[in-house]
């Protein structure tokens, strides 16, 4: 009698249990899904914050070569008017010269 009554008063529904440990996994494996997105994300972000700081530091260090080989590089203009002026006073010097030595013969 004490069995059929405890055997009445304990009902165990094991689908119940099922779906509930069901649902428990699935919201595990949600929490870990969005976990691993969240963390994917934060990745991704740190490395294009690395990758824009080396492109930055990249163009500043281009910009810098730059500015430096342009600082002591004559432009082609400034080189062809010196090489005209050498050249020039070349020829001056020359034509002097030979004017010198002409007037000597005569």
């Amino acid at each position: 009698m004490l069995y059929d009554k405890l055997e009445r008063d304990i009902n165990i529904n094991l689908n119940g249990i099922g779906d509930s440990i069901g649902n428990t996994a699935q919201d595990v494996g949600d929490s870990l899904n969005n976990a691993a997105k969240y963390t994917g994300n934060a990745i991704q972000n740190v490395t294009n914050t690395a990758i824009g700081g080396i492109d930055k530091l990249a163009q500043e260090a281009i910009t810098a070569v730059l500015s430096a080989f342009d600082n002591f590089v004559l432009k082609i203009e400034e080189l062809e008017n010196l090489v005209d002026f050498y050249k020039n006073k070349v020829i001056g010097n020359h034509m002097s010269d030979m004017i010198q030595e002409y007037s000597k013969i005569f």
